[in-house]
């Protein structure tokens, strides 16, 4: 829009106009008042005809110049050291242009110390009105209740946080003090206000200073700093709000606005991951790159980080219509999108639909592709096993042998810790995948680069236990534990894809990239602090019931295969594993043998045919019972070494 006039800036035209009458009648009556004070208040008629011809000038000179300088762009009850500059830059040009018009129309009797008295009361006049407003703006809102606040943390987010409670008191907050576990930080001040101590002295102070509220301003803190904390203000009784972490802030700046509450993701929290964007870029920027089950929970996070790397098409494979919709219409708000619209290419495609996939990588020619595809709820599987093994194993074999046949580049396949000693068909086809990326990358060593990341479960990924645990509290309880001693290993969605595409620069093919997922979380654990963060007490407010392992699923999964040996990489969370990959041939009569059990529908025969491609494998039954299943024949020992 085109501005062609000042009083547009204006939000309320007749408040404006209001104070630009009440300026000029600052510097009509500083031109009086500088006579009245040169002359000690006694004027003579002479001097009186002078101030009268002469006024109109200066009040003119003063209108033109107030708006020349926009001094009324600004908000009187947010009145800055920068509005005080442009209104010295108005009075000074006002005075400057009277002068001169002085010598041109010869009124040169006006005193010269009358004019800088006229310029110096003007100056108070129209700043004061300024800043009056704001001190009267920053009294009304003190004199309001305000909430006594701790905040937790004198870092560079502490002091961001500290500055703008001081500065804004219309937030309603008043600051009782700060609190940080470095004994050197004690006593000192931060805008003046003082650091009281260590965590630990957070009760007596809430107690004593009746706090309601604590601001956790530690984004860097680790998932057991970030626990020690939340457990002194809930031992405080005392309602507790966190700013977002690392991965979340921009420009590492922080806002009171930005506040939220803690979530399970805090508390799990990991240090933030270093990866090499030069070399990923290397992969992704300026190609074209498919993402397979681009509308599930893995699938999605990567075509957003994809697409931070600009490649020069994302195409986004599904066959669910509704999750690549919502995909399409965010990854098309991103800034980059913007720019290339035609980036971002939705496609509805079954993995099992070769000739679609065929026509598909025939259009557009992938470079890179990242295969997330995959049936992976492990109970249902159970039940449907002959969906598993189309969608996980033949699905993954087409998608790998269309690649390969495009001249793709990179091949990545997306696995999961359920595939080490699977006791479930889920674990048990994604093994299988895991084999045939092997197994063509062996055979077909001078082709496409094919490797396997691996990795346990992700936070808040779709249909997984944490969406679980939230509904059910929400509905009151009560919160279903299939055991008290089941432990799952965990990361944050971002962090594993970062790690993917960090992998997805590694090796030379066939290997099996492991991330580092830390230590096992026990389930038990995560639902008590669902609970709790929700506001409730565990076994008080939400029962926890447990309801024993449903079909395939056991107490403890495991990153690696007893013949497998992490190897350390350059990256120091990502771990590769080398084994002697099965020979192609034999691989592929097998999974053609799993292909037609599924297709028969034959899901005996489907185990039967798994347990002989995968030694390790071991069913359960639905009561969690180890169960070997007899096979037509004796299953040979693993040929896997290290």
């Amino acid at each position: 829009m085109t501005v062609t006039s000042p009083f547009l800036y204006f939000r309320d035209r007749r408040l404006r106009i209001l104070m630009l009458f009440a300026d000029l009648f600052v510097i009509g009556f500083a031109y009086y008042a500088a006579f009245y004070l040169r002359f000690e208040g006694i004027l003579g008629r002479e001097y009186i005809d002078i101030m009268l011809r002469t006024g109109p000038i200066l009040i003119i000179a003063g209108f033109v110049f107030l708006l020349v300088f926009e001094v009324y762009r600004g908000m009187w009850q947010y009145a800055s050291l920068n509005d005080l500059a442009q209104i010295i830059k108005a009075i000074t040009a006002t005075s400057a242009i009277f002068i001169l018009l002085l010598y041109l129309i010869r009124h040169d009797q006006v005193p010269r110390s009358v004019i800088v008295i006229q310029w110096l009361i003007s100056l108070v006049g129209i700043g004061g009105l300024r800043f009056s407003a704001r001190f009267l703006r920053k009294f009304l809102s003190a004199s309001k209740r305000r909430i006594p606040v701790l905040v937790v943390g004198a870092g560079d987010a502490g002091e961001m946080i500290v500055r703008q409670m001081l500065n804004n008191p219309q937030y309603g907050y008043d600051l009782i003090g700060v609190i940080d576990d470095d004994p050197r930080k004690k006593n000192l001040r931060l805008h003046g206000v003082k650091v009281l101590g260590g965590r630990d002295r957070i009760p007596t102070i809430v107690q004593r200073r009746r706090v309601e509220e604590i601001i956790i301003a530690v984004p860097t803190a680790t998932g057991e700093q970030m626990r020690g904390i939340v457990d002194v203000c809930k031992s405080a009784g005392v309602r507790y709000r966190t700013l977002p972490g690392p991965r979340e802030l921009v420009d590492g700046k922080v806002s009171l606005t930005q506040l939220r509450e803690v979530k399970l993701e805090d508390l799990l929290g990991r240090e933030p991951i270093a990866i090499d964007t030069t070399e990923i870029s290397r992969v992704l920027t300026g190609n074209c790159v498919l993402v397979t089950g681009a509308g599930g929970s893995i699938g999605s996070e990567l075509c957003r980080q994809i697409l931070e790397y600009r490649p020069s098409q994302l195409i986004c494979l599904e066959r669910a219509e509704n999750p690549l919709y919502f995909l399409e219409q965010e990854l098309r708000q991103t800034k980059y999108a913007k720019e290339h619209r035609e980036r971002v290419v939705p496609l509805i495609c079954d993995i099992g639909n070769r000739p679609k996939l065929e026509e598909v990588f025939r259009k557009y020619r992938p470079h890179a592709v990242f295969h997330a595809a995959a049936h992976k709820h492990v109970p249902l599987m159970e039940s449907h096993p002959e969906e598993a093994i189309l969608n996980n194993v033949i699905g993954t074999l087409n998608v790998l042998e269309v690649s390969a046949n495009s001249g793709v580049a990179e091949f990545i396949l997306i696995s999961t810790d359920k595939a080490v000693a699977p006791t479930s068909v889920m674990g048990a086809s994604k093994r299988v995948a895991e084999l045939l990326v092997q197994a063509y990358a062996n055979a077909h060593s001078a082709k496409t680069r094919c490797i396997t990341v691996r990795f346990g479960n992700v936070i808040g990924s779709n249909g997984s236990v944490i969406p679980l645990f939230q509904q059910q509290i929400a509905r009151g309880g009560p919160v279903t534990v299939t055991h008290p001693d089941m432990r799952r290993f965990f990361m944050t969605i971002p962090e594993a894809v970062q790690l993917i595409t960090q992998a997805a620069t590694m090796g030379v093919g066939g290997e099996v990239f492991i991330l580092d997922m830390g230590k096992p979380i026990r389930i038990l654990d995560m639902a008590e602090q669902l609970i709790t963060l929700s506001g409730y007490e565990p076994g008080t407010d939400i029962e926890i019931e447990f309801i024993g392992l449903r079909p395939g699923e056991k107490l403890e999964e495991v990153l690696w295969h007893k013949w497998e040996t992490p190897a350390e990489t350059r990256h120091s969370k990502i771990f590769a594993a080398m084994t002697e990959p099965k020979a192609w041939d034999t691989i592929i009569a097998q999974v053609e043998e799993l292909r037609d059990a599924a297709e028969r529908m034959d899901r005996k025969d489907v185990i039967v045919t798994l347990r002989e491609i995968i030694p390790d494998y071991t069913p359960m039954k639905n009561n969690g019972d180890h169960t070997p299943v007899s096979v037509r024949r004796e299953p040979q020992e693993a040929a896997h070494t290290t």
